[in-house]
């Protein structure tokens, strides 16, 4: 699986871009999107058990377990049960291949300034996406999947950026399981996400996903933008494929660069 990562501050676009490149989208099998992912990991895992007709298919499920069936009724619902049920499983997979940077992560976590109900969130939203990847990476072989929200944009909920420590955001880049390309949505400017934010804020009473308010939002955001800094310097050392898409531009405009981008990687 060729995976590429969308990485930026809160607030640059991200997801605007996402949308507009569902639009650019010519094909099936062009690329994935994440949610397409669960689909297609469901159906390439059937495949390889050779259960791929309907009565195999309820068969296999019926003998996993998974008598709510009619409630889950989707491809990615069955997946969602399918990566639940497999989950001690599939981390200790991701562990054995990436243990320095779980640990780094680990102690990220205990480490944190935060109230432990945060810190507990944030550790599952981790434990959730890597259970995914692994999952995606033993059925998915010769695709391209899009993350908007990857193991990159998780150094947000990691590591407690209010106090900044340059080597714990290094060590996670360095160890970091390593994507095909990352894109970059470059912001140097707290000013260019300022009025998003706080249009945010008026519409659902809260400013980013940590509910920052508008007192400390400025300063959290600054911090944030170094964050991205060294993150971009350490994954080009490491030699990996990065494309930046400057803030300025508009969605439609970063989605068309975005395009370009995975057609080469």
């Amino acid at each position: 699986m060729r995976r590429i990562e969308f990485f930026g501050i809160p607030g640059v676009g991200k997801t605007a871009t996402y949308q507009e490149l569902i639009k650019l989208k010519s094909t099936k099998k062009e690329w994935l999107f994440s949610s397409e992912a669960k689909k297609y990991s469901v159906l390439k895992k059937l495949q390889k058990e050779k259960k791929a007709n309907l009565k195999q298919y309820l068969l296999y499920l019926f003998r996993k377990g998974l008598i709510l069936l009619p409630l889950i009724g989707t491809a990615t619902g069955i997946s969602d049960f399918l990566i639940k049920e497999d989950k001690k499983e599939l981390f200790h997979s991701f562990y054995k291949k990436n243990s320095q940077f779980v640990d780094i992560c680990a102690g990220c976590f205990a480490e944190q300034n935060k109230e432990s109900y945060r810190r507990f969130y944030g550790a599952s939203l981790f434990y959730n996406l890597a259970c995914e990847l692994i999952f995606y990476e033993k059925h998915i072989e010769n695709s391209t999947v899009i993350f908007d929200e990857g193991l990159a944009q998780k150094i947000f909920g990691v590591v407690d950026i209010s106090s900044i420590t340059e080597r714990k955001i290094r060590d996670y880049f360095r160890y970091m399981p390593a994507p095909s390309g990352i894109v970059y949505f470059r912001c140097d400017d707290v000013t260019i996400v300022d009025e998003r934010l706080k249009s945010r804020y008026k519409n659902k009473g809260k400013l980013l996903y940590s509910h920052k308010d508008l007192n400390d939002y400025t300063e959290w955001i600054g911090n944030a933008i170094k964050v991205t800094s060294i993150t971009i310097d350490t994954l080009r050392n490491r030699g990996l494929s990065i494309l930046e898409v400057p803030a300025e531009l508009s969605a439609s405009e970063k989605a068309t660069e975005i395009k370009k981008f995975i057609r080469q990687i």
